[in-house]
């Protein structure tokens, strides 16, 4: 009889940043672009365990 592994979680956290702020200030920035394409990829690997921890945006903040 075949044992079965549990599947292991992977929890994620999106990064998202711009380096100024004359990009945070447009419609649809990056931050929101860079957030769906990584969001999008995550939900790709839901298969795998994977699963959404947290998002954190640097709105030109470090820069």
């Amino acid at each position: 009889m075949k044992k079965y592994r549990e599947k292991e979680i992977v929890r994620c956290a999106v990064y998202t940043r711009v380096s100024t702020d004359n990009q945070v200030e447009k419609d649809y920035s990056s931050l929101e672009s860079q957030k769906e394409h990584i969001l999008n990829f995550i939900r790709s690997r839901k298969f795998e365990g994977w699963e959404l921890f947290d998002i954190y945006k640097d709105a030109g903040f470090s820069a």
